[in-house]
């Protein structure tokens, strides 16, 4: 895919507190991750969460929901590990503008070392990865003509930060994505405003927590959601 040529003026990359580089919005005044740790915002609020939910539901062929690709963090620490989890996976994504996502994707190789450095720091453990594997996720632009195959298990609600995109936690957005769902879900996102989650207990959700993140500097809680029978 060839550049945006206005994408220079758009967007500019910036290294955060843990070393891993994330994208800032020109237009928004805004990161696509925290700027205190973008590579450890996603390991400990989405992927790592997810992998231990996968694991301890036992989870056969799990299939992945994105609504915010942003630019793929999320997709790719997920992907990188899903294989030493022996993970078999579908993944899915709801982003209307691609280009930070496709522009991301030639900088990752040169990002390897760095993310097995944050990975060793998170699971204890010594962790190679490759790109070479590396499949796009099946991706959308609204959350109307998004039809995969089957329904997540596993969701994450990570459109750009309640202050600027407030219509990505209304109660409007949140029954679109319900259609997305599968009965038996978890959901995990990084706002944790007061008002995001009384819009996901409206929708009778069997759990909606916050939870520590254990990790300073980054924001302290994350969020939760899930319903363990269909509605």
């Amino acid at each position: 895919m060839s550049k945006d040529p206005s994408f220079d003026d758009q967007y500019v990359w910036i290294r955060t507190q843990d070393g891993s580089p994330t994208l800032w919005s020109n237009q928004l005044g805004e990161p696509f991750r925290s700027v205190k740790g973008a590579f450890r915002e996603s390991l400990l609020v989405f992927v790592k969460p997810a992998l231990e939910y996968i694991l301890q539901k036992n989870i056969k062929n799990p299939v992945i929901g994105e609504f915010g690709l942003g630019i793929g963090t999320n997709w790719l620490l997920f992907n990188l590990l899903a294989p030493i989890f022996e993970i078999e996976h579908s993944y899915f994504a709801i982003e209307k503008n691609t280009s930070p996502f496709f522009e991301s994707q030639k900088k990752w190789e040169a990002e390897i070392p760095l993310i097995e450095k944050i990975v060793e720091d998170v699971f204890k453990k010594r962790i190679s990865f490759s790109m070479a594997s590396l499949k796009d996720p099946q991706i959308f632009n609204s959350l109307e003509a998004t039809s995969p195959a089957n329904k997540a298990s596993i969701w994450f609600h990570d459109p750009f930060g309640f202050g600027v995109n407030p219509e990505g936690y209304t109660e409007e957005t949140l029954i679109k994505c319900e259609n997305l769902w599968a009965p038996q879900f978890l959901g995990l996102s990084y706002a944790c405003n007061s008002n995001f989650q009384r819009v996901l207990k409206n929708r009778k959700l069997n759990r909606v927590e916050s939870l520590d993140v254990q990790s300073p500097p980054l924001k302290k809680e994350r969020l939760e959601f899930e319903r363990l029978t269909q509605n």
